[in-house]
Formats: C-alpha cells, structure tokens, sequence
C-alpha cells in the first residue's frame, strides 16, 4: 500500500502542489484560531492530473494518529491509505508518515475546515484553491453497511455480497454467485476504514498481495481491487471466469 500511496501521490498531489508553488503566491497571515474540537473525519476532492480528482479522507483521533485514504475518480478504483501522527502548533496541523517521516501542512482554519498548505506552508493561490480544502464529515454508520446485496439480474447467474458487522469496524465478507456453476466462492474479513472496507486477500489466500475494498454509494456497494494492478486477484476467486468486483444494489 505504501508503493501505490507513492504513485498516487507523485502523479496527483504533489504534481499539481508544484505546479501551485510556481505561481508565486506569498505568505498569507493566518488568523492564530485554536480549535477545540478539530479532531474527526474531512472530506475533500483534491485536484488530478490523469482523472478528474482525487477523493480523500483523513481522520484525526485523539491519540494524535491519523488515517488518510485517496481515491482516484473514474479510475476503476484506484485507491490508497496510508498512517501516521500528527503535531499541531497553534493553528499549523502536520501530518507525519513512517518510515520517511514525510510532512503534509495543514491550516486549521475552523473546528471543521482544514485548508492544505504548499511545502513551504504557504497558502495555495489562484483557481486550484478551493479544491484543497477538507470540510469535516460525518462517518457512515458501520451497521450502514450490513446487510444482502445483489450484482446482476436475479436468477441469472447474478453474484451476492454479504456484509455482516462484527464489531470495533469489523466485518465478515461473503461473496458467491448462483446457477448450477457456482463459479464465484469468497469469504473473509474486513476492516472499516475511513468510510471503506478493506479486506485484505493475503489473509484468505497466502499467494495473493492485493486488497479488497468495498464502498457505498447511492444504496450500493462497490466492489474493487485497491491497486488496479491486482485486479485479477479478484478473479482468482471465481475460478479465472469472472470476477469478484462490481456494483451490488442491496436487497
């Protein structure tokens, strides 16, 4: 995860903070503000070079960890988390990520706006601005994502998902497809992890790298390797016919 959280960040964010650092902004004054309760879950769509933004979240916990997850947009489901701790002085939040120790800056502007500084801590300018911007988010409910889904058509070859919370963001994750073939069979489980479930394969099968995830949108749940690059992990576990992603509506 950390390879394809390398990747994601050369070709997306730092190109385009780079490109912002160009422009010649100078140091704004930001207004010393101490937020009491600037810790949880931010949302935002960051600028891409390669697709039309990269959706991440980044959850603050008190024990000054934090979780950051990207998603490239109309990627197939590209996706990245990585983790670390944070420090804050005054109103300067940085984000630190082993084993490198690599900074992010952010200003905390309110209790529920981060603003994404250049390297040097200076304010982004100009039209990308207002895409760096992380507003403070409700998480989605874990029991949210229990329940039965369904891939296709009913009664013809169509694939189920079932999601069954455990407990502490844990969950049991069962996929098989009907007919007499039966060619899909997964089960194992899963982790909730910024408004996602990541489900790693290596647990189920020792030969396999990739990482499952699963998400909801518009009462669906979306099913997709992390890396595209292990894409056909998700075959393995339909005997190299299909595959295990797709969009499940749930029943």
């Amino acid at each position: 995860m950390r390879k394809i959280k390398s990747l994601i960040a050369l070709s997306g964010i730092i190109f385009v903070q780079a490109a912002c650092s160009n422009i010649g902004q100078e140091q704004t004054e930001r207004q010393q503000v101490k937020p009491k309760q600037f810790l949880g879950m931010y949302q935002g769509l960051f600028p891409c070079a390669d697709c039309p933004g990269i959706e991440v979240n980044l959850r603050l916990r008190q024990d000054s960890s934090f979780i950051e997850t990207f998603l490239y947009q109309d990627s197939n489901g590209i996706s990245a988390t990585e983790q670390g701790r944070w420090e804050r002085k005054d109103s300067l939040l940085i984000l630190l990520v082993p084993p490198n120790q690599q900074k992010t800056a952010y200003w905390i502007k309110t209790d529920s706006t981060l603003v994404m500084l250049q390297q040097d801590k200076k304010e982004i300018r100009g039209p990308l601005a207002a895409f760096y911007i992380l507003a403070k988010i409700e998480p989605i409910a874990p029991a949210s994502f229990s329940g039965n889904y369904l891939a296709g058509e009913k009664g013809k070859g169509a694939k189920k998902l079932v999601l069954t919370y455990i407990s502490k963001g844990n969950f049991s994750v069962a996929i098989s497809s009907e007919g007499e073939e039966k060619d899909c069979n997964f089960k194992g489980k899963g982790k909730l992890v910024n408004d996602q479930i990541l489900v790693p394969l290596k647990e189920v099968n020792a030969a396999l790298d990739g990482v499952m995830s699963i998400r909801l949108k518009n009462g669906r749940a979306e099913v997709f390797a992390a890396d595209f690059g292990h894409r056909s992990d998700l075959v393995f576990f339909c005997n190299g016919k299909y595959s295990l992603a797709g969009d499940y509506k749930k029943q």
